[in-house]
């Protein structure tokens, strides 16, 4: 009990620990080829914005690395991801 109370309180080996998380994204222009579960990131009609909001808040709440599922078609996969590294990525601190 006393391990998890020193880690809770940011001491001990906290540096160790890893939050992750996976959250689906279907970039703007880029039709699903699945309807994702839940809210998606950015929302349900994301932006660059909203999903670098999304992702600030999950950094606050104490998330080190998030897993984006793209719910689309793999032709569309490359124009997903470029759009992310584009529009995204740069919004990022």
């Amino acid at each position: 009990m006393r391990r998890r109370r020193e880690l809770a309180a940011g001491t001990a080996d906290a540096d160790r620990l890893t939050l992750a998380s996976a959250a689906f994204l279907t970039p703007p222009g880029v039709p699903a080829a699945v309807s994702p579960p839940g809210r998606p990131l950015g929302g349900t009609a994301p932006t660059a914005a909203s999903v670098a909001d999304d992702l600030e808040q999950l950094t606050e709440a104490g998330l080190t690395a998030c897993t984006l599922w793209l719910p689309v078609a793999a032709e569309h996969v490359v124009q997903a991801m470029e759009w992310i590294a584009a529009e995204v990525v740069p919004r990022l601190t």
